[in-house]
Parts: structure tokens; C-alpha cells; sequence
């Protein structure tokens, strides 16, 4: 077996595990959608509750990141995104295997009531300053992207 496949789950979370095993190669794309106050939107969902995390998901065969993008922000939250908007902040591991997550920002004019939840996908949903995020149980590649938000602000 290759060891860069090996992925260590000491200190994961039974879901967390589970995702591994599903998804253990997998590039994912996130966009910290962000209001007017710049008070970033989170979420737990039903695969991982345990944690909180931007909106986002794998990206598709033949898909391009900002496409992955503007599909699971629209399948989550019902919001169809300008992607001229969106714009690449950081880079970072897969947190359940091999694969990279590609982390976008982007600020919208948006509220709970311009929203639409996927019930199906989010099990809580916040919105929270930036610079609070941090303290909020999360996976590491959502607290390097957060990092990486608070450092451009």
C-alpha cells in the first residue's frame, strides 16, 4: 500500500471516519459566503455534524472548481452566485484523505430570508464574524482557510 494514501484517523470523529472511507481521494472546493457585515455563513451538516464548516462539496468529473462552487452554494442555500465575484483565498489539504480543497470568499447581499436551506444537507446553519469563527469546533482545512480570511482582512 502506498503510504501517501494512509490517512491517520487518530482524533476523528466517527463521521469524519466514515467520510474518510467514502471519499478517501477527493477535491473539494468551499467559498466563505459572506454578508454585508462580512459575518461569515457556517454550517454542520448531516454527513458531518459534529462540525462546523463553509458551504461546499466535492468537485464533479469534468467540473471546474468556481462550477463546484456556484453548484453546491446554489444545492445548499438556494443562492445562485456571480462568479465574477468569487475569488481564491488559499489552498489547503483534504482533511479525510488525499486531495485538496480549493477555499473561495465572496461577500453577498444576502440574509436567512433570501435563502433557501437544503434541510437535507444542513442540519444548523450560523452567521458569525470572522474573527469568532475560530472558536467554533471545525476541521483543520476550514481553520486554515478562516486563518487565512482573518489574515486578508
Amino acid at each position: 500500500m502506498n503510504r501517501s494514501n494512509i490517512v491517520n484517523l487518530n482524533g476523528l470523529d466517527k463521521e469524519a471516519i466514515e467520510e474518510s472511507k467514502r471519499n478517501p481521494k477527493r477535491n473539494v472546493s468551499i467559498i466563505s459566503l459572506r454578508n454585508s457585515n462580512k459575518d461569515i455563513f457556517l454550517v454542520r451538516t448531516r454527513k458531518l455534524p459534529e462540525k462546523w464548516q463553509p458551504i461546499g462539496g466535492g468537485i464533479s468529473i469534468g467540473e471546474s472548481e468556481e462550477e463546484a462552487i456556484l453548484r453546491e452554494t446554489y444545492e445548499e442555500v438556494g443562492i445562485l452566485l456571480d462568479k465574477s465575484k468569487i475569488k481564491k483565498v488559499i489552498e489547503v489539504p483534504y482533511d479525510f484523505g488525499d486531495g485538496i480543497i480549493h477555499c473561495y470568499d465572496t461577500i453577498e447581499e444576502t440574509n436567512d430570508y433570501l435563502m433557501s436551506i437544503n434541510k437535507d444537507e444542513i442540519v444548523e446553519y450560523k452567521w458569525i464574524p470572522v474573527n469568532e469563527a475560530l472558536k467554533l469546533q471545525m476541521y483543520d482545512a476550514t481553520k486554515k482557510f478562516i486563518e487565512a480570511l482573518i489574515n486578508i482582512n
